[in-house]
Parts: C-alpha cells; structure tokens; sequence
C-alpha cells in the first residue's frame, strides 16, 4: 500500500476529520517535495530529525509561513512518523516562526462617550442605544443581548441572565452603577 494511502488509512482509523485528512496528506506530500533530489526521490523512512528539520527551517525563513501553519506542518510530519511509520522523529530543532504580538485596541473614555452618543442621535425606533450600552457596559456579545428578554433582567439585584451564551448556559451577569 503506498505511503499516503496508509497515512489515510490511518487517519480514518483515528476518526480523524476530513479535513485534517486533506490537510495532513498535502503538508506530507510538500515534505516529500521538498526533499527531491533531482529526479531521485527520498522515501520518509530514509529521512529523520534532521530532514524535518530542515523543512520547518524552510517554511519559517523562505516562505514566511505564521507559526500556526508551522506547527500544522509539524503536526502532520509527527503523525507521519510517530503514527503511520511508527519510528520516533526524536528532537527537532527547527527554527520557529514568531507569533505577531497584538496589542488590544481599547477605546478612550472620551471616545465611547462619543460612540454612545452617536447611537443615540440615530433616528430610528429600535433600542440600539440600550443594545450598546449594555454590549459595553455588561460585556455581552450581540447575539446575547439579541436574545435577552425582559424577565432575564432583575433590577433588584442588579444582575442579567445570559441564556444561549456562549458556552450554551445560563450565567449571571452582574451590572456596575455608573
């Protein structure tokens, strides 16, 4: 059976998505690429550490790839050799792609009051002022402040529930008097 069809193979047996399938198959094929020597090509079996390696170093330096996309590349050669070859790949050395450093962008005081107000003098008879500033001052997200009804809002408490949230369950939300 030829290399890939086992690394398939493998894959499916490991319930694997299709996806990562596809992705894994194409990252081992450039490998196998990458390592052509004219028109000799070199079987992963007769290559190790070293040759994977080389190929991170590639991907980093050359083609400029982000660091997720490096250790995508890495994942799918570990599977290669640790799961399909059942050979240990052993330390791997490789330079590594550097992760971007961002910075949050964080509005002003002066700047929500701005953004606030210019909600407000929006002619319409929907309640996006209340819909912001509940967004800003609660720290829902749009699709829980779409869903909030009004018997999730307990003002003697001062709390909100958040139902459908994001991890599919209630959470209290306290409110801050400003």
């Amino acid at each position: 059976m030829k290399l890939l069809d086992q690394v398939r193979q493998k894959l499916r047996l490991k319930h694997y998505s299709w996806a990562t399938e596809k992705c894994y198959v194409a990252w081992i094929e450039r490998y196998i690429f990458f390592h052509k020597q004219g028109i000799v090509w070199r079987h992963p079996n007769s290559m190790g550490a070293r040759e994977v390696e080389q190929y991170l170093t590639h991907l980093a330096v050359d083609r400029h790839v982000s660091a997720s996309t490096q250790n995508q590349a890495f994942g799918a050669l570990l599977f290669l050799y640790e799961q399909v070859m059942e050979m240990k790949l052993g330390d791997v050395a490789a330079l590594r792609a550097r992760r971007k450093q961002r910075l949050p962008c964080v509005l002003t005081r002066d700047e929500v009051k701005q953004l606030l107000d210019a909600v407000d003098r929006v002619e319409t008879t929907e309640p996006y002022g209340v819909m912001c500033r509940l967004m800003y001052g609660a720290g829902m997200r749009l699709m829980e402040v779409l869903r909030l009804r009004v018997k999730d809002v307990n003002l003697e408490r001062n709390q909100i529930a958040v139902r459908a949230a994001k991890a599919t369950r209630i959470e209290w939300c306290r409110c801050r008097n400003r």
